[in-house]
Protein backbone atom coordinates (compact mmCIF):
# COMPACT_ATOMS: atom_id res chain seq x y z
CA UNK A 1 0.00 0.00 0.00
CA UNK A 2 1.55 3.52 -1.39
CA UNK A 3 1.24 6.71 0.99
CA UNK A 4 -1.83 7.77 -0.86
CA UNK A 5 -3.29 4.17 0.24
CA UNK A 6 -2.77 4.13 3.87
CA UNK A 7 -3.74 8.23 4.23
CA UNK A 8 -7.46 7.12 2.71
CA UNK A 9 -7.97 4.24 4.93
CA UNK A 10 -6.06 5.27 8.29
CA UNK A 11 -6.63 8.78 8.64
CA UNK A 12 -9.79 10.73 9.18
CA UNK A 13 -10.67 13.93 10.01
CA UNK A 14 -13.30 15.03 12.57
CA UNK A 15 -14.32 17.21 14.87
CA UNK A 16 -11.96 15.29 17.64
CA UNK A 17 -9.17 15.26 15.91
CA UNK A 18 -9.63 19.38 14.80
CA UNK A 19 -10.60 19.46 18.57
CA UNK A 20 -8.16 17.98 19.91
CA UNK A 21 -5.74 20.63 17.55
CA UNK A 22 -6.92 23.30 18.78
CA UNK A 23 -6.12 22.86 22.25
CA UNK A 24 -2.52 21.87 21.73
CA UNK A 25 -2.46 25.08 20.04
CA UNK A 26 -4.06 26.88 22.80
CA UNK A 27 -2.19 25.36 25.58
CA UNK A 28 1.15 26.17 23.81
CA UNK A 29 -0.50 29.81 23.19
CA UNK A 30 -0.75 29.90 26.81
CA UNK A 31 2.28 28.51 28.04
CA UNK A 32 3.71 30.79 25.37
CA UNK A 33 2.54 33.50 27.27
CA UNK A 34 3.39 33.00 30.29
CA UNK A 35 7.03 32.06 29.32
CA UNK A 36 7.13 35.66 27.57
CA UNK A 37 6.62 37.38 30.40
CA UNK A 38 10.23 39.15 31.80
CA UNK A 39 11.43 38.09 35.40
CA UNK A 40 9.43 35.41 36.19
CA UNK A 41 9.15 34.20 39.55
CA UNK A 42 9.13 30.51 40.60
CA UNK A 43 5.62 29.76 40.18
CA UNK A 44 5.10 31.37 36.98
CA UNK A 45 7.91 28.61 35.67
CA UNK A 46 5.87 25.66 36.79
CA UNK A 47 2.52 26.71 35.07
CA UNK A 48 4.37 27.66 31.86
CA UNK A 49 5.83 23.88 32.12
CA UNK A 50 2.81 22.35 33.26
CA UNK A 51 0.80 23.88 30.73
CA UNK A 52 3.50 23.23 27.97
CA UNK A 53 3.23 19.91 28.88
CA UNK A 54 -0.55 19.47 28.97
CA UNK A 55 -0.42 20.61 25.28
CA UNK A 56 1.96 17.66 24.44
CA UNK A 57 -0.72 15.47 26.11
CA UNK A 58 -3.47 16.61 24.10
CA UNK A 59 -1.43 15.86 21.13
CA UNK A 60 -1.15 12.18 22.12
CA UNK A 61 -5.20 12.96 21.07
CA UNK A 62 -4.39 14.74 17.86
CA UNK A 63 -2.66 11.09 16.90
CA UNK A 64 -5.67 9.16 18.62
CA UNK A 65 -8.14 10.68 16.64
CA UNK A 66 -6.96 11.23 13.30
CA UNK A 67 -5.01 8.06 12.91
CA UNK A 68 -7.39 4.87 13.17
CA UNK A 69 -4.38 2.23 12.72
CA UNK A 70 -3.07 -0.33 15.56
CA UNK A 71 0.35 1.74 15.44
CA UNK A 72 -2.00 4.54 17.13
CA UNK A 73 -2.07 2.63 20.31
CA UNK A 74 1.25 4.35 20.68
CA UNK A 75 -0.30 8.10 21.46
CA UNK A 76 -0.60 6.49 25.28
CA UNK A 77 3.20 6.86 25.47
CA UNK A 78 2.94 10.44 24.83
CA UNK A 79 -0.35 10.52 26.91
CA UNK A 80 1.09 8.74 30.14
CA UNK A 81 4.37 10.64 29.45
CA UNK A 82 3.10 13.85 29.72
CA UNK A 83 -0.08 13.73 31.99
CA UNK A 84 1.71 13.02 35.77
CA UNK A 85 4.56 15.78 34.90
CA UNK A 86 1.89 18.38 33.66
CA UNK A 87 -0.21 17.56 37.09
CA UNK A 88 2.82 18.13 38.87
CA UNK A 89 4.21 21.48 37.77
CA UNK A 90 0.53 23.06 38.07
CA UNK A 91 0.14 21.64 41.40
CA UNK A 92 3.74 23.56 42.13
CA UNK A 93 2.44 26.63 40.49
CA UNK A 94 -0.53 26.23 43.60
CA UNK A 95 2.68 25.67 45.90
CA UNK A 96 4.89 28.48 45.19
CA UNK A 97 2.01 31.31 44.23
CA UNK A 98 2.45 34.37 45.07
CA UNK A 99 6.01 33.23 45.95
CA UNK A 100 7.81 30.59 47.20
CA UNK A 101 7.49 30.44 51.24
CA UNK A 102 8.72 27.14 51.94
CA UNK A 103 11.45 26.57 49.07
CA UNK A 104 12.53 23.03 50.56
CA UNK A 105 9.52 21.53 51.04
CA UNK A 106 8.61 22.44 47.54
CA UNK A 107 11.89 21.33 46.12
CA UNK A 108 11.23 17.96 47.76
CA UNK A 109 7.82 17.12 46.98
CA UNK A 110 8.76 18.21 43.33
CA UNK A 111 11.69 15.27 43.08
CA UNK A 112 9.80 13.00 44.86
CA UNK A 113 6.82 13.38 42.13
CA UNK A 114 9.35 13.49 39.39
CA UNK A 115 10.69 10.34 40.60
CA UNK A 116 7.21 8.38 40.93
CA UNK A 117 6.13 9.58 37.58
CA UNK A 118 9.51 9.09 35.69
CA UNK A 119 9.40 5.34 37.04
CA UNK A 120 5.59 5.19 36.51
CA UNK A 121 6.06 6.34 32.88
CA UNK A 122 8.74 3.66 32.54
CA UNK A 123 6.95 0.98 33.89
CA UNK A 124 3.99 1.74 31.95
CA UNK A 125 6.40 2.12 28.39
CA UNK A 126 7.84 -1.42 29.30
CA UNK A 127 5.03 -3.43 30.12
CA UNK A 128 3.13 -2.13 26.66
CA UNK A 129 6.50 -2.38 24.45
CA UNK A 130 4.83 -5.69 23.32
CA UNK A 131 1.69 -5.87 24.30
CA UNK A 132 -1.28 -6.46 21.89
CA UNK A 133 -3.63 -3.78 20.89
CA UNK A 134 -7.22 -3.54 20.21
CA UNK A 135 -9.99 -0.89 18.85
CA UNK A 136 -11.99 0.07 21.62
CA UNK A 137 -15.52 0.95 20.30
CA UNK A 138 -16.91 2.76 22.59
CA UNK A 139 -13.90 5.22 22.82
CA UNK A 140 -13.18 5.46 19.46
CA UNK A 141 -9.70 4.70 19.41
CA UNK A 142 -7.17 2.05 19.16
CA UNK A 143 -5.03 1.24 22.68
CA UNK A 144 -3.08 -1.69 23.97
CA UNK A 145 -4.57 -5.01 25.32
CA UNK A 146 -3.35 -3.98 29.38
CA UNK A 147 -6.68 -3.69 31.52
CA UNK A 148 -4.39 -4.00 34.14
CA UNK A 149 -1.37 -1.39 33.51
CA UNK A 150 -4.15 0.82 32.46
CA UNK A 151 -5.73 0.86 35.58
CA UNK A 152 -2.58 1.20 37.41
CA UNK A 153 -1.68 4.24 35.74
CA UNK A 154 -4.89 6.13 36.39
CA UNK A 155 -4.96 4.83 39.83
CA UNK A 156 -1.35 6.97 39.82
CA UNK A 157 -3.05 9.94 37.55
CA UNK A 158 -6.12 10.20 40.48
CA UNK A 159 -3.19 10.15 43.44
CA UNK A 160 -1.26 13.09 41.43
CA UNK A 161 -5.18 14.54 41.10
CA UNK A 162 -5.66 14.65 44.24
CA UNK A 163 -2.21 15.56 45.77
CA UNK A 164 -1.81 18.47 43.36
CA UNK A 165 -5.59 19.58 42.73
CA UNK A 166 -6.89 19.39 46.63
CA UNK A 167 -4.63 18.42 48.74
CA UNK A 168 -1.63 21.27 48.27
CA UNK A 169 -4.20 24.27 47.09
CA UNK A 170 -5.68 23.63 50.81
CA UNK A 171 -2.35 23.03 52.91
CA UNK A 172 -1.42 26.94 50.43
CA UNK A 173 -5.01 28.86 51.60
CA UNK A 174 -4.25 28.04 55.01
CA UNK A 175 -1.21 29.53 55.00
CA UNK A 176 -2.35 32.34 53.15
CA UNK A 177 -5.02 35.57 53.81
CA UNK A 178 -7.36 37.46 52.51
CA UNK A 179 -7.56 38.40 48.85
CA UNK A 180 -4.48 35.87 47.98
CA UNK A 181 -6.08 32.88 49.54
CA UNK A 182 -9.78 33.61 47.19
CA UNK A 183 -7.19 34.15 44.40
CA UNK A 184 -5.49 30.46 44.94
CA UNK A 185 -9.38 29.72 45.05
CA UNK A 186 -9.76 30.63 42.13
CA UNK A 187 -6.96 29.02 40.68
CA UNK A 188 -8.07 25.86 41.82
CA UNK A 189 -10.88 25.69 40.44
CA UNK A 190 -9.65 26.37 37.05
CA UNK A 191 -7.45 23.55 37.70
CA UNK A 192 -10.51 21.19 38.70
CA UNK A 193 -12.92 22.08 35.77
CA UNK A 194 -10.20 21.37 33.54
CA UNK A 195 -9.05 18.18 34.94
CA UNK A 196 -11.46 16.62 37.43
CA UNK A 197 -14.49 16.58 35.57
CA UNK A 198 -12.37 15.14 32.14
CA UNK A 199 -10.13 12.32 33.66
CA UNK A 200 -14.29 11.44 35.32
CA UNK A 201 -15.81 11.47 31.68
CA UNK A 202 -13.29 9.28 30.49
CA UNK A 203 -13.21 6.56 32.17
CA UNK A 204 -16.98 6.51 31.69
CA UNK A 205 -16.40 6.99 28.26
CA UNK A 206 -13.90 3.87 28.39
CA UNK A 207 -16.66 1.93 29.98
CA UNK A 208 -19.52 2.86 27.36
CA UNK A 209 -21.32 4.58 30.78
CA UNK A 210 -20.67 8.09 28.53
CA UNK A 211 -20.81 8.36 24.70
CA UNK A 212 -17.17 9.27 23.46
CA UNK A 213 -18.59 12.35 21.64
CA UNK A 214 -19.93 13.52 24.93
CA UNK A 215 -16.68 13.25 26.07
CA UNK A 216 -14.76 14.61 23.63
CA UNK A 217 -16.82 17.76 23.97
CA UNK A 218 -16.74 17.85 26.74
CA UNK A 219 -12.98 17.77 27.42
CA UNK A 220 -12.77 20.28 24.57
CA UNK A 221 -15.01 22.82 26.28
CA UNK A 222 -14.25 22.26 29.85
CA UNK A 223 -10.09 22.73 28.71
CA UNK A 224 -10.67 25.80 26.99
CA UNK A 225 -12.67 27.54 29.74
CA UNK A 226 -10.05 26.32 32.29
CA UNK A 227 -7.31 27.70 29.83
CA UNK A 228 -9.58 31.15 29.45
CA UNK A 229 -9.90 31.42 33.39
CA UNK A 230 -6.27 30.79 34.03
CA UNK A 231 -5.37 33.23 31.55
CA UNK A 232 -7.34 36.01 32.66
CA UNK A 233 -6.68 35.30 36.27
CA UNK A 234 -2.99 35.07 36.20
CA UNK A 235 -2.89 38.68 33.64
CA UNK A 236 -4.79 40.40 36.39
CA UNK A 237 -3.36 38.77 39.95
CA UNK A 238 0.39 38.33 38.70
CA UNK A 239 2.83 39.23 40.77
CA UNK A 240 5.39 40.22 37.69
CA UNK A 241 4.71 42.97 35.64
CA UNK A 242 2.48 41.95 32.38
CA UNK A 243 2.50 44.73 29.68
CA UNK A 244 -0.48 45.69 28.23
CA UNK A 245 -0.17 44.32 24.74
CA UNK A 246 0.69 40.94 25.97
CA UNK A 247 -2.39 41.22 27.54
CA UNK A 248 -4.35 42.35 25.05
CA UNK A 249 -2.53 39.58 21.93
CA UNK A 250 -3.10 36.42 24.99
CA UNK A 251 -6.90 37.14 25.32
CA UNK A 252 -7.56 37.74 21.74
CA UNK A 253 -5.87 34.74 21.13
CA UNK A 254 -7.66 32.40 23.27
CA UNK A 255 -10.82 33.88 22.83
CA UNK A 256 -10.62 33.44 19.11
CA UNK A 257 -9.29 29.55 19.16
CA UNK A 258 -12.50 29.54 21.60
CA UNK A 259 -14.75 30.58 18.94
CA UNK A 260 -13.02 28.73 16.07
CA UNK A 261 -13.67 25.60 18.37
CA UNK A 262 -17.52 26.51 18.67
CA UNK A 263 -17.57 26.98 14.69
CA UNK A 264 -16.47 23.55 14.06
CA UNK A 265 -18.59 21.66 16.69
CA UNK A 266 -21.38 23.68 15.16
CA UNK A 267 -20.00 22.85 10.97
CA UNK A 268 -19.60 18.99 12.43
CA UNK A 269 -22.86 18.07 13.69
CA UNK A 270 -24.26 19.00 10.38
CA UNK A 271 -22.22 17.01 8.31
CA UNK A 272 -22.64 14.08 11.08
CA UNK A 273 -26.21 14.60 10.70
CA UNK A 274 -26.10 14.66 7.59
CA UNK A 275 -23.89 11.42 6.92
CA UNK A 276 -26.56 9.67 9.46
CA UNK A 277 -29.62 10.05 7.88
CA UNK A 278 -27.56 8.34 4.67
CA UNK A 279 -26.29 5.92 5.98
CA UNK A 280 -29.67 4.97 7.51
CA UNK A 281 -31.26 5.22 4.16
CA UNK A 282 -28.85 3.00 2.90
CA UNK A 283 -29.17 0.47 5.98
CA UNK A 284 -32.74 0.14 5.27
CA UNK A 285 -32.66 0.30 1.63
CA UNK A 286 -30.19 -3.11 1.76
CA UNK A 287 -32.03 -4.84 4.28
CA UNK A 288 -35.39 -4.40 2.26
CA UNK A 289 -32.95 -6.45 -0.49
CA UNK A 290 -32.84 -3.62 -2.54
CA UNK A 291 -29.19 -3.46 -4.50
CA UNK A 292 -26.65 -1.02 -2.48
CA UNK A 293 -23.61 -0.06 -4.16
CA UNK A 294 -20.36 0.82 -2.16
CA UNK A 295 -20.38 1.02 1.79
CA UNK A 296 -21.93 -2.20 2.32
CA UNK A 297 -19.99 -5.58 2.42
CA UNK A 298 -22.14 -8.02 3.91
CA UNK A 299 -25.31 -8.79 5.58
CA UNK A 300 -25.54 -10.37 8.78
CA UNK A 301 -29.03 -10.75 10.27
CA UNK A 302 -30.29 -12.60 12.88
CA UNK A 303 -33.24 -14.61 12.76
CA UNK A 304 -35.44 -14.84 15.68
CA UNK A 305 -37.77 -17.17 14.79
CA UNK A 306 -34.83 -20.17 14.13
CA UNK A 307 -33.26 -17.95 16.83
CA UNK A 308 -29.89 -17.98 14.58
CA UNK A 309 -27.97 -16.46 11.77
CA UNK A 310 -29.61 -15.62 8.18
CA UNK A 311 -25.90 -16.18 6.07
CA UNK A 312 -27.65 -15.69 2.96
CA UNK A 313 -25.59 -12.35 1.82
CA UNK A 314 -22.73 -12.74 4.47
CA UNK A 315 -19.24 -13.18 3.22
CA UNK A 316 -16.90 -15.02 5.50
CA UNK A 317 -14.04 -13.55 3.87
CA UNK A 318 -14.89 -10.30 4.76
CA UNK A 319 -16.02 -11.35 8.46
CA UNK A 320 -14.89 -14.69 9.77
CA UNK A 321 -15.31 -14.46 13.28
CA UNK A 322 -18.62 -15.11 13.01
CA UNK A 323 -18.59 -16.57 17.02
CA UNK A 324 -17.86 -13.12 18.47
CA UNK A 325 -20.69 -11.78 16.05
CA UNK A 326 -23.49 -14.17 17.63
CA UNK A 327 -22.28 -13.37 20.99
CA UNK A 328 -22.74 -9.65 20.50
CA UNK A 329 -25.81 -10.01 18.74
CA UNK A 330 -27.01 -12.21 22.05
CA UNK A 331 -26.14 -9.22 24.12
CA UNK A 332 -27.85 -6.85 22.50
CA UNK A 333 -30.96 -8.94 22.42
CA UNK A 334 -30.72 -9.42 26.26
CA UNK A 335 -29.96 -5.69 26.76
CA UNK A 336 -32.96 -4.76 24.44
CA UNK A 337 -35.45 -7.01 26.92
Amino acid sequence: MGETGFVSNNVFLNYYSFGSLLLFLTSMLVSGVFLFIDRKVSSTKHLAIGIFFLGIFQFGYVIATFLYHPFAAYHRWITVGFILPAILHIGQFIARYPKNDFPKFNQITTIVLWLIALFSIGYFCFSTWNASVKYYFTAHRWDFNAENINNKIANIVFSYMFINFFAIPIWRMTHLSGKTRWIVFAFTVSFLIGGTLPVIANFLGNDGYLERSIYFTSIVLLFMTAFFIILILYLNFSVEKTSFMLEIVGITFVTVLIVMQILIYISNQDKEFEYDTLSRIRVEKALEGESVKGGISYIFKWNHVENSFDKERYNPKIHPDQEQIEIDFKNTLLYEE
